[in-house]
């Protein structure tokens, strides 16, 4: 699957770089994308969701988001600006 590795790419390169806001962001999208698939696809899914929880809980303890619903322009108050 094309997209999956361009998001496991991608997430590779944010994690290098230590943007937790973008790791969350591409865990979210590979998340949405997972929970279209089989049962144990579904399951590493939601273990992708807790983790982007947790990155939420200790890297933007001010901030609330409802995961699933956000749009683009939500999540881009998670990106650093030079990434943008």
């Amino acid at each position: 699957m094309l997209c999956r590795q361009l998001l496991d790419d991608g997430l590779a390169i944010a994690e290098f770089r230590g943007g937790k806001g973008d790791a969350a962001r591409i865990m979210m999208k590979k998340a949405k994308i997972l929970s279209k698939g089989s049962a144990e696809v579904r399951m590493e899914a939601e273990s992708l969701q807790i983790q982007v929880q947790e990155i939420v809980m200790e890297h933007f303890p001010n901030t609330v988001y409802v995961l699933e619903g956000n749009d683009e322009e939500e999540w881009d108050a998670w990106i650093c600006p030079y990434w943008r």
